[in-house]
């Protein structure tokens, strides 16, 4: 009895959707991904308060993102404020761009992180 295409469909199907074949033995599409991680419930995403905002300064050379949001329940009233941010995050930010990103207190400051770049919809003519 030979075994070896039963191996070799068990190690597809454990190597990842990606490898494994259909009845024709065609390959099948991949599964979906979650390239937003927005199903990731882990303590780590959950930690601080959700906002939307749109970024109106980035200031390099205090380490700080002004940004103009709404109210943000539990946290602050709607306004414009500075938000202390990691390099890589003020790198990636210009004036005008919509955002969605967490923030927390860390040692009396408030920081932004987790931050998503809006895409921006298209000119109405």
């Amino acid at each position: 009895m030979n075994r070896l295409p039963a191996a070799i469909a068990l190690f597809a199907l454990a190597a990842g959707p990606a490898l494994a074949a259909n009845a024709d033995g065609a390959a099948a599409a991949p599964a979906k991904t979650d390239d937003c991680h927005c199903n990731d419930k882990s303590p780590e995403k959950l930690r601080g308060f959700a906002f939307k905002g749109r970024v109106v300064a980035v200031l390099a050379a205090s380490g700080e993102v002004r940004v103009a949001f709404g109210e943000i329940p539990g946290a602050l009233p709607a306004g414009t404020r500075e938000f202390k941010a990691e390099p890589a995050v003020l790198a990636a930010l210009q004036p005008g761009r919509g955002i969605l990103a967490r923030i927390e207190q860390r040692n009396g400051e408030w920081w932004l992180f987790d931050v998503r770049l809006l895409i921006p919809l298209p000119a109405q003519p």
